[in-house]
């Protein structure tokens, strides 16, 4: 007993099949085209930065991280105040 290996047929014309690997081809290439140009997009939008190349950047976007937030004197005031409040509460508990 031989088993035969059973194969679909394609049953549309010779012109369909052609007009399906053209789609195909075309869908690729714009694939490819929009891959170069997101390439080059990244590309120039490194060589124009702002200088500061050397400072650390987030993984996710991107961006600039900053090390030092500048404090007002509010900033100041409050941070003072809570200083004195721990203190406060921590000679109590002892």
């Amino acid at each position: 007993m031989s088993y035969r290996r059973i194969v679909p047929i394609d049953r549309r014309s010779s012109h369909a099949r052609k007009k399906d690997r053209k789609h195909k081809k075309e869908k690729k290439e714009k694939k490819d085209k929009k891959k170069k140009s997101k390439k080059s997009k990244k590309e120039s939008s490194s060589d124009s930065s702002d200088g500061d190349s050397d400072g650390p950047r987030s993984a996710i976007t991107g961006k600039k991280i900053k090390l030092k937030v500048s404090k007002s004197s509010e900033d100041k005031a409050r941070d003072k105040n809570r200083q004195d409040l721990l203190l406060h509460l921590n000679q109590m508990y002892d």
